[in-house]
């Protein structure tokens, strides 16, 4: 990885750009080639310094200097018109605030079981309510439907702890590679998923593995959730029009239990889902750690509200898919509305992760910068409207070379974007 500093013609050159758009309510952004226009195509790029733009950092603290944070804000196009998501969509969440008028159940009396390994078709009854009793497995070949109305939960006091340790396994639904789940919720009867002590991290929510591509080195990985009989769940492979099933109107409340010493379980866990997979109008409620994470995959997602104590929305290797229509609502405490990696191991891996993001509201009471951009990702940022508490936190933390030469190279972009103006938009660390 080349590590691009800034000459002193470049820096002050770049310092007189910033300066000269300072003025100017609708600066316009930096062409994303990277060129001026009006250059001769023939010329030598190294005649001019503002041909090519690149990132400058502090090289002790490795914190982007202030000409690259007045590049960064250059390229963000404030629409202060934006609508951000249609709340309409979510009058079937428990969101009050944004018009869900789905109240959670509170009694929590089984009349039948969910456990062990679907390895044929099978569908639950919504007249019953169900008790989900460790790890389920949806296996290559098997399908689980839950028709609308259908509430299950989780009972964390029949979990057994794991030997050797203070954790306890885990109430979750996983589906295998070939394996389907089909939620059939509908706006007026939700399918509902909770948990009977009503606390955050009390359950492990719903993980679903599939073929579609991702950019580990294989183009094969094994998700952190370990197999009932102690084998790897692989994830991943060269089918980006693979389905999972479709997910429509599903509420997962209090999700995010522990899955080992080093991670919890997320409320949504994607694994290298494709396009043929349906997800939308879902939602977690008080999830303990992420509320969706995407790992790689093409799936598409519309209408998803998140309310999680660690980032709502989280992608990485190689995530391509379009998130429309989200909504995020961070407690205090929580970290940030977007944690967006490509790959950790290579920056630069492919496919890298570059989803489409738009019509979204990302209202954050969190401690941390509202989205934190690192690891090689880019994005298609349109139409978002952020309301950030307090006036100490940032609307993007840029983190890495990589991804802050993305941005001024024009591979990632934020169009019609409603700031908070009581807070700075972008802050970082090339080192990150």
């Amino acid at each position: 990885m080349r590590q691009l500093f800034l000459s002193g013609l470049l820096t002050l050159a770049l310092s007189a750009m910033v300066v000269s758009c300072s003025d100017d309510e609708n600066p316009i952004p930096v062409n994303p080639q990277g060129d001026d226009p009006m250059d001769d195509p023939m010329d030598d790029p190294m005649d001019d310094p503002m041909d090519d733009p690149t990132v400058g950092f502090d090289p002790n603290t490795g914190e982007w200097d202030a000409a690259t944070i007045g590049l960064f804000e250059a390229t963000l196009s404030v629409n202060a018109n934006a609508t951000g998501a249609d709340e309409s969509a979510f009058t079937f969440s428990t969101a009050t605030d944004f018009g869900g008028a789905t109240t959670l159940p509170t009694t929590f009396t089984a009349t039948q079981m969910l456990t062990g390994e679907i390895t044929t078709d099978v569908t639950l009854d919504a007249s019953e309510v169900y008790e989900i009793v460790g790890a389920v497995f949806v296996r290559d070949g098997g399908s689980l439907t839950i028709p609308a109305g259908t509430f299950l939960f989780a009972n964390p006091e029949n979990n057994a702890a794991i030997t050797g340790s203070d954790i306890t396994a885990a109430d979750v639904i996983v589906v295998n590679q070939g394996g389907t789940l089909n939620i059939n919720g509908t706006g007026a009867n939700p399918v509902i998923f909770s948990s009977s002590t009503q606390e955050s991290g009390s359950w492990g929510g719903i993980v679903m593995l599939g073929n579609a591509p991702i950019n580990l080195d294989s183009g094969i990985g094994n998700a952190e959730v370990a197999d009932n009989v102690g084998e790897d769940l692989p994830y991943g492979g060269t089918d980006a029009a693979d389905s999972s099933g479709s997910l429509t109107y599903v509420i997962l409340a209090y999700p995010g239990t522990q899955i080992n010493t080093e991670s919890e379980f997320n409320g949504f866990s994607f694994y290298a889902l494709g396009t043929g997979t349906t997800l939308e109008f879902l939602e977690v409620f008080q999830g303990q750690d992420d509320g969706f994470e995407w790992f790689g995959g093409t799936v598409n997602a519309s209408n998803l509200f998140s309310e999680a104590f660690d980032d709502s929305f989280d992608w990485a290797e190689g995530f391509v898919g379009t998130l429309d229509n989200i909504i995020a609502n961070q407690p205090s405490g929580a970290d940030h509305v977007i944690e967006a990696d490509n790959l950790s191991a290579d920056n630069d891996a492919m496919p890298r992760s570059n989803p489409t993001v738009m019509n979204a509201t990302f209202n954050s009471s969190g401690d941390d910068d509202a989205l934190r951009i690192r690891r090689g990702t880019a994005v298609q940022l349109d139409n978002a409207v952020f309301s950030i508490m307090g006036t100490d936190r940032f609307h993007f933390e840029i983190d890495d070379i990589v991804t802050g030469q993305l941005i001024l190279d024009g591979e990632t972009t934020f169009t019609n974007i409603a700031v908070d103006g009581d807070n700075p938009a972008f802050t970082g660390n090339a080192n990150n």
